[in-house]
């Protein structure tokens, strides 16, 4: 299969390694040119398998990396991939597999909104793999998820995507019932953001900090009673949703077998594979340290997600002490007015991934979109 993975970072340098070593013919869209025929090196995390392959090509030539492909799979971040759809439009000639890794951040709508070619559109729930780079790209440590969940659009292509993404990324795969389970699956939009609010939100200019925490292994108590807070409040919203089945969404709770604030902050501190993975903080002198603003974890993780799940909330009418808590907090720190202080959507509401900016803006809105 030809296949073309987009970004060469911890995922995609995972997806594309895996995806040479069974052979596949893999080109790489990235912003350096390596040539054709790339020596790559697959390790797998907490064991001595190392792996050689070689990647068919590695190009920052967009019109070539996606010549003749079957299937395409993004892992920009969310804000990255409007602006990506836009510019591959055109070179996509036939119908292909269009994927998304993960799938939320409203990747959805801006699908939707760019294609008129007749793509099948699919995204993971979760990423498929836990991956490091060890040296830029040269080669990645990685370890699989147990599973991972898919849904497709049109729906009637789910159980084609499953299968073929089973085989292609070497793991269980499971159909989901609509794309909506993707984008509410509760994941980095509630992680991360309730991680920092906890972190910093006694912050202010001038502050700093004498060292850089690790984000999961120095996780606290007070970040795990905000996670359980955003937890069950978009466990409201999707109750408020009858008419589409959303049943394979667990709750974080689920996920991590966590139901205290106690049980999910030693679940969380003892994910082997998140030991190393460091807070969002930027150096500016010798045990100097403030909170990078700039980081995904700001600049995705709050327009791309934790402000979806608050536009479904606007629209299912539940409220969301926590979730406008932490809009209004970090809001200030990126310039932007995503809320008023009464929670109502403010002037950048819309620059963002919430539904409401695509048109749906009510609940018959959401039923007749998912359900097809």
């Amino acid at each position: 299969m030809k296949i073309c993975i987009v970004g060469f970072g911890n995922i995609g340098s995972a997806i594309a390694g895996r995806l040479s070593l069974s052979g596949h013919d893999v080109r790489v869209f990235t912003s350096t040119e390596l040539g054709q025929d790339c020596p790559f090196t697959l390790k797998e995390m907490d064991s001595t398998d190392e792996r050689q392959t070689t990647i068919a090509l590695v190009t920052n030539d967009l019109e070539t990396a996606v010549a003749d492909i079957d299937m395409l799979i993004v892992t920009y971040p969310s804000f990255m991939l409007e602006a990506f759809a836009k510019k591959v439009e055109p070179f996509l000639i036939k119908p292909i597999f269009f994927g998304i890794v993960p799938g939320s951040g409203g990747a959805e709508y801006i699908t939707k909104k760019i294609f008129t070619q007749k793509h099948v559109i699919f995204g993971l729930d979760r990423v498929p793999y836990i991956a490091r780079l060890i040296e830029k790209n040269h080669s990645v440590e990685f370890s699989k998820k147990a599973s991972v969940n898919v849904a497709a659009i049109p729906k009637k292509e789910t159980a084609v995507v499953a299968r073929m993404l089973e085989e292609l990324l070497r793991l269980p795969i499971y159909q989901l019932q609509n794309f909506l389970e993707v984008s509410l699956t509760p994941s980095n939009a509630i992680l991360h953001t309730s991680r920092i609010y906890s972190m910093f939100k006694d912050y202010a200019t001038g502050v700093t900090y004498p060292k850089i925490p690790y984000f999961y292994r120095d996780w606290t108590l007070d970040s795990s009673e905000s996670l359980i807070a955003l937890d069950q409040e978009l466990k409201n919203i999707i109750l408020k949703m009858p008419e589409l089945d959303l049943s394979e969404i667990k709750t974080i709770r689920e996920h991590y077998e966590s139901p205290t604030a106690k049980a999910m902050t030693d679940k969380i501190k003892s994910i082997s594979s998140f030991k190393n993975i460091i807070s969002p903080m930027k150096q500016l002198s010798d045990q100097t340290f403030v909170p990078d603003f700039t980081s995904r974890y700001f600049t995705e993780d709050l327009p791309f997600g934790l402000l979806i799940i608050k536009g479904f909330g606007l629209i299912t009418e539940v409220e969301t002490p926590e979730a406008d808590r932490i809009i209004l907090w970090s809001q200030k720190w990126l310039n932007k007015e995503y809320l008023t202080n009464e929670g109502k959507p403010g002037q950048d509401f819309l620059v963002s991934g919430v539904p409401q900016a695509y048109g749906i803006k009510t609940l018959e809105d959401v039923y007749h979109f998912y359900q097809s």
